[in-house]
């Protein structure tokens, strides 16, 4: 999960002048580093609750419940991210592979595609790679 986390350098997007919710963000990180879920998912809540347009919040409170295998709550939270950040390839891969888990296929293609086309439009060839390969494990289920 660690190598999910949205790290500081993504922060640069808020104006964390007076933002009461970074704290909470950070701490909700470091919870989840320390494998303490309950604790991880009740910060990232309060950083939501700060900044209701904290996208990275609701991201990393989805992959919290991704990593427990809660996918309904996880795309919920991954739902936010998109709504806040639509050109946010990361929340529609790990959306995706939500989808997937819960067997959800058609959706889970819908979301690799359009993580596909915004990585390909920012000239990430890495990330594109790693895409088609989530795209074409996926498409081999009905």
């Amino acid at each position: 999960m660690q190598r999910y986390l949205i790290a500081i350098g993504l922060l640069a997007s808020l104006s964390l002048s007076g933002c009461r919710a970074f704290p909470y963000f950070m701490q909700g990180n470091k919870h989840c580093e320390l494998g303490r879920y309950a604790e991880a998912i009740a910060a990232f809540d309060e950083a939501i609750r700060q900044r209701p347009d904290f996208a990275e919040a609701y991201g990393n409170c989805g992959l919290v419940y991704y990593d427990l295998r809660r996918y309904e709550e996880a795309i919920a939270g991954f739902d936010e991210a998109v709504r806040l950040q639509p050109d946010d390839a990361q929340a529609y891969i790990l959306r995706g592979a939500a989808q997937f888990g819960l067997e959800r296929h058609e959706k889970a293609v819908v979301d690799f595609e359009a993580a596909l086309a915004l990585a390909r439009a920012a000239g990430d060839d890495g990330l594109v790679a790693d895409i088609e390969e989530m795209l074409e494990e996926a498409v081999r289920y009905p």
